[in-house]
């Protein structure tokens, strides 16, 4: 069974801004990022063959992804009138 949390390496744990040398500092943190889009790279992909296998849960995944917009987070305000209405 694998395991579901990643190890972290030796080169994710340094903090970049710590190092002084800039050259250093640069590779560190290039690594630091390579790792990272790795790890979303193969999450992905699990996800993808997970969906694949269920429809299900990518139909469940695209319910619950909505995005939050101004005019999807906008209350109705009941004092607005509007322009058709005989009263204006």
């Amino acid at each position: 069974m694998p395991n579901p949390k990643p190890k972290k390496s030796k080169i994710s744990a340094i903090e970049p801004s710590s190092i002084k040398n800039k050259a250093r500092r640069e590779e560190v943190y290039r690594a630091q990022r390579a790792a990272k889009a790795k790890t979303k790279h193969e999450r992905r992909r699990e996800l993808k063959k997970i969906e694949e296998e269920n429809p299900e849960k990518k139909e469940e995944r695209l319910k619950k992804n909505i995005v939050k917009t101004q005019e999807n987070m906008r209350e109705f305000d009941e004092t607005v009138v509007n322009m058709e209405d005989d009263e204006a």
